[in-house]
């Protein structure tokens, strides 16, 4: 709003004079008209493509027999043929585009525009074919339209101009806009190649439109309290960026929202306090006023595109009656001060959007069509509910291609998310393998001797990786036992040097134990046309180069193989490790130290034992550490110090190794570890293995696999007094064991008690002179779970520990 004079605008605000009585009093002392403006919106600048033109007598006539209005309700009818303008359009990246007519623009025949989005070609025998999107008409206050759609990379649109009115012709001009700030839009001729030793893509032609900034604005909405007021005055305005009000000083100010109503609009109202030059002070009042959304008003809700076609040239290909999501196909969605806010199933303020799908119909063994009917609900006006339809298309029709190619592991299961590349002729496009690792050649691509297909999948490094691989690994290497398949050598081979080595074994340990994040020679996945035939299985790399893709043959099948992964227990289809259960019905591999109470403020070195080591071919665990204990680091014993990764900020610290072929004396301790109380606690209390960096898992040499666990053996005791030990192992599932000391032979009573004092367990012992061990396994309840108290009664004596027993 535009400042008035104090006294005009002391008495249009006369309604806040009970709330702020000193401001208007204050006016003519001090530089009140430093205060920021009330506002309502937001202003963004953008760069926006200029699209000008002119609809004359010369332009191309579309008769209104074919005029497609797929909104007869809202657009009149064609009365005449209508001139029109075809524009085509290509974006370098996915994005959301927005079509428009500037508010303030004075071009003779904007007001009464048309516009419409369609995916390649136009068939002015079937306007409705290929439609991806129409425009809206502005609010009657303002003569704006426009036009907002999803585009697909790479892929032609052609842009409709025509007018609401038959016949009419006049200059016209069109802004475009794009939701991220690296997307191109091109009028045609946009030409990318893919650089042969590089993933990254070059355009060597294209033909710009013109950019100018645009400046709009957002309206807030009554989700942007928060943004209000975590944002500060960096977007509502600085009282000192107004002009002449650099000199103020002490500048203050206190904030109140006041809500009037359920449905009604918030204020956000500033009070502003400050000293001005001659030393009077000051105040003024900024209302920011958060308003309800309508479901009615165009700037508001923004709808998706009308007809959305979905085939080869997408991602996904549906062709067992699975209907795709609104990810997909275009969700409603506000336009808000942080970006478009997508509604697909979701609420945002006072507006609600879900949707209801229709029954496919089938046109082909391998095409469908339904309809996706979207319902907007204002909750202030749930009278007025809006409904909007999508005809969405599905299918494989107007691919060129009727059988596909799979990539699948050694075990033959389908490797998913794959970028497989195809490159003919100097023309290169992409596709990705669905989760069964089906794909298909995208439009456009001929089977001859010039096709070359190159798969590619360089992320989720860790998936599958363990300790058990660098075992099979050392095995292989010692000759133990020998891998027994080309494709788990190529899975060994980590540092891509054509065999496989100690160096094998230090990469992979780097990256499980997060020293590294990636293979430094190597991708995560490499793949090998199915019908390669190796010279020698046991020597892969013998025959050249395994990942050749220069084939003409089609349908090209590959095998995947995961990096680092022998034993197979990576997920094809998954972006994550895998979430395979592992059976550990092995004997527990415990590390063992003495039990001791830690003070506050002491370092400690605690040699860290193994009894059972020469039963095992390995192990892995993460140790973690409570909030009353600092891990310092680690002091090489039987394993070195490059056994462990870094400590991290939670107290964690990941441990891995693999068996010697002959081991050292079990006498040694494993490691010494250095920890630093912060505060007084029990050492059994404050470390534990977990898995949140690796599994708990040791590797016994007779092929089970068992847990790995603290067991904090109890000093010689000498004590006339009971004493109570760790559980161990702790935290446990199954099973755990209580050690306890009696000076004599005496009764005692051992009971599990929840958080809540409840008793969940409890049995007579007959103990025995010295240290007794209680085994704790399926005689406890399904109930003991979580948090539990243990304790031990002797006498007059009654001691109590904690355990954790995981679901």
């Amino acid at each position: 709003m535009k400042h008035l004079p104090s006294t005009l605008w002391c008495s249009r605000y006369l309604r806040w004079l009970l709330l702020v009585p000193v401001f208007c009093l204050s006016m003519t002392a001090a530089p009140a008209q430093c205060c920021p403006p009330d506002i309502d919106a937001l202003e963004t600048t953008k760069e926006a493509y200029q699209l000008q033109g002119t609809l004359d007598s010369n332009a191309p006539l579309l008769p209104d027999a074919n005029f497609c209005l797929p909104y007869a309700d809202t657009l009149p009818q064609p009365e005449a043929p209508r001139h029109v303008h075809l524009i085509p359009l290509q974006v370098n990246t996915n994005d959301i585009i927005v079509v428009h007519t500037p508010m303030d623009s004075t071009t003779s025949i904007n007001g009464s525009l048309f516009l419409s989005l369609y995916r390649g070609p136009i068939d002015q025998d079937a306007l409705c074919q290929n439609l991806v999107a129409v425009s809206n008409l502005g609010p009657a206050e303002n003569s704006a339209i426009r036009l907002a759609a999803s585009l697909k990379s790479r892929e032609t649109y052609t842009l409709l101009v025509t007018t609401t009115t038959p016949m009419t012709t006049g200059d016209y001009q069109i802004q475009v806009t794009t939701n991220q700030e690296a997307t191109e839009v091109f009028m045609e001729d946009l030409t990318i190649v893919t650089n042969p030793d590089s993933t990254v893509d070059t355009i060597v032609s294209t033909t710009s439109f013109p950019t100018a900034p645009f400046t709009f604005s957002i309206p807030l909405n009554c989700e942007d309290d928060g943004l209000i007021s975590s944002t500060g005055l960096q977007l509502t305005g600085d009282p000192l960026e107004q002009p002449g009000c650099s000199t103020i000083e002490n500048l203050t100010y206190q904030e109140e929202i006041n809500q009037f109503q359920t449905c009604g609009s918030t204020f956000v109202k500033r009070t502003f306090t400050f000293d001005g030059p001659n030393g009077a002070t000051a105040s003024c009042i900024q209302r920011i006023i958060l308003r309800p959304l309508s479901s009615k008003l165009q700037q508001d809700i923004w709808l998706p595109p009308a007809n959305v076609t979905i085939d080869c040239g997408f991602p996904n290909v549906y062709t067992d009656g699975t209907l795709p999501s609104p990810e997909e196909t275009g969700a409603p969605f506000v336009l808000t001060v942080n970006g478009p806010y997508f509604m697909d199933g979701h609420s945002f303020c006072n507006l609600d959007a879900f949707y209801e799908d229709s029954a496919p119909t089938e046109v082909s063994e391998t095409d469908y069509t339904f309809t996706r009917n979207w319902f907007i609900l204002d909750w202030c006006q749930p009278q007025d509910l809006l409904t909007f339809e999508q005809r969405i298309q599905v299918g494989t029709a107007l691919c060129p291609v009727t059988m596909s190619s799979q990539i699948v592991t050694e075990d033959e299961e389908g490797v998913a998310n794959v970028l497989v590349e195809f490159t003919a002729s100097g023309v290169t496009d992409t596709v990705y393998t669905d989760d069964s690792g089906n794909y298909g050649i995208p439009p456009g691509f001929e089977i001859d001797s010039t096709l070359s297909i190159r798969p590619e999948k360089d992320y989720d490094q860790q998936n599958g990786l363990s300790t058990f691989d660098m075992v099979l690994i050392s095995k292989h290497i010692l000759g133990v036992t020998p891998l027994s398949s080309p494709y788990q050598m190529i899975a060994a081979d980590v540092n891509n040097s054509g065999n496989i080595s100690i160096l094998d074994l230090l990469q992979i340990r780097k990256l499980i134990l997060g020293i590294s994040s990636e293979f430094p020679n190597n991708s995560s996945w490499r793949f090998v046309n199915l019908g390669f035939v190796f010279d020698d299985p046991s020597n892969p790399w013998a025959g050249g180069d395994i990942t050749d893709t220069q084939h003409p043959l089609w349908p090209r099948d590959f095998i995947g193989i995961k990096i680092g992964d022998i034993d197979g227990s990576a997920d094809p289809s998954s972006l994550q490790p895998s979430g395979n259960v592992i059976v550990r019905d092995g004997t527990p591999f415990y590390l063992h130290t003495a039990a001791r109470q830690l003070q506050a403020g002491q370092s400690y070195d605690l040699p860290i034992y193994a009894h059972n080591l020469p039963d095992i071919d390995g192990f892995q665990a993460t140790l973690q550490a409570s909030a009353a204990v600092e891990l310092l680091g680690v002091k090489g014993g039987l394993i070195g110090a490059d056994h462990f990764g870094p400590v991290r900020p939670d107290g964690a610290m990941a441990m891995s190794w693999v068996a010697p072929q002959e081991l050292p004396d079990g006498k040694q301790p494993l490691f010494t570890l250095q920890v630093k109380a912060k505060a007084p606690t029990a050492l059994e209390e404050a470390l534990h293995t977990g898995a949140t960096l690796l599994q708990p898992e040791a590797y016994g040499k007779d092929g089970r696999w068992g847990a790995v666990a603290f067991r904090f053996d109890a000093p010689v005791a000498t004590s006339d007094i009971p004493q109570l030990g760790a559980n161990h192992p702790n935290p446990f599932r199954e099973s755990t064991q209580v050690d306890f000391y009696l000076p004599t032979d005496r009764p005692a009573r051992l009971s599990v008690h929840n958080t809540i004092g409840q008793l969940l367990y409890t049995v007579e012992l007959t103990g025995k002179a010295g240290w007794n061990t209680v085994q704790l396994d399926r005689s406890l309840p399904d109930a003991a779970t979580g948090l539990l108290h243990y304790t031990l009664e002797v006498g007059e004596h009654r001691l109590t520990k904690r355990m954790l027993r995981l679901r």
